[in-house]
């Protein structure tokens, strides 16, 4: 099934294979909830707790709201986001301001708490990328997404990748149980609530929502348009 969103003149058709619903916070249903958030016009402000891919003060800005589980996510790392990488953020032009929520199962919310436990460590980008790789690699890209509902990211695999990354495995594994880290990811998911987000992965540019693993040149208009501001 194809949905479609409009961005100014730009109609995009949206990917929904992995695509997740939010709970609702009322009694729409999810066609219009999600035609609501194509048309929200909210940019959120950069917080200290964020996870940022890129420089801090790079004048164009993504916030992205994703969970490690999604394979919609994960095609949006392995394809656009890595466009964005060598065309913008190489470059110091754009950031991605990644706030991880949990809509799929318990290592949603395990691997999003753990990524601000690598980020204390100065190895968010990093842990970012080997999860997203991780999962693309081994279930995927091979479309087995049936991964998607099986509690893959366990507290041990996690470290795993934490210690391959060069993290200590014992501060690592207390942060993932630290509530304060918890709480950000409940932060996050309240937040992607107020503004519209109904699912992942969804990124807010220019005060628009965008729904789906969009093309690269979808991202590419939209962070022009914010340049030349």
């Amino acid at each position: 099934m194809v949905k479609k969103i409009s961005i100014g003149v730009i109609v995009i058709a949206v990917l929904v294979v992995g695509w997740q619903l939010l709970p609702s916070t009322n009694k729409q249903t999810a066609s219009t909830q999600q035609n609501e958030s194509s048309s929200t016009t909210t940019q959120a402000a950069i917080q200290d707790d964020d996870l940022v891919i890129g420089d801090k003060v790079a004048p164009a800005t993504i916030t992205e709201y994703g969970d490690f589980k999604c394979p919609s996510c994960g095609q949006f790392h392995q394809e656009a986001g890595k466009q964005l990488r060598d065309g913008y953020i190489k470059e110091n032009k754009l950031k991605i301001v990644f706030r991880p929520i949990a809509v799929i199962g318990p290592d949603s919310e395990r691997s999003a708490i753990g990524a601000y436990c690598a980020k204390s460590h100065g190895k968010f980008t990093e842990y970012h990328d080997a999860i997203y790789n991780y999962m693309w690699d081994n279930y995927y890209e091979a479309r087995n997404f049936s991964a998607e509902y099986k509690d893959i990211l366990t507290s041990k695999l996690l470290s795993t990748i934490a210690q391959e990354l060069g993290l200590d495995t014992a501060t690592f594994e207390s942060c993932l149980n630290e509530l304060s880290q918890a709480q950000k990811v409940a932060n996050n998911q309240k937040t992607a609530q107020e503004i519209g987000v109904r699912g992942t992965p969804t990124f807010s540019i220019n005060s628009q929502l965008v729904v789906g693993p969009q093309p690269y040149n979808v991202f590419k208009s939209l962070v022009d348009i914010q340049l030349k501001q």
